[in-house]
């Protein structure tokens, strides 16, 4: 599991308490990385956290790779 590169990404903490623009940012880093596993893990964070949260920016959302 790439947590430790996500930790780097993110920061200690709750993941979830990031926010949309942070995800997106981290997600982004992660692609330019090469970390394909990482950006994915960050999106099911995303993608849940805003089910939860029912973020009205879920647009921003990047689709799931498929």
């Amino acid at each position: 599991m790439p947590w430790a590169y996500i930790r780097s990404l993110l920061g200690p903490g709750l993941h979830w308490d990031r926010t949309q623009p942070q995800l997106l940012a981290a997600i982004a880093q992660a692609d330019k990385d090469g970390q394909a596993d990482a950006a994915e893990h960050i999106r099911i964070i995303l993608r849940l956290r805003n089910r939860v949260l029912m973020d009205v920016e879920q647009k921003e959302t990047p689709p799931e790779r498929g």
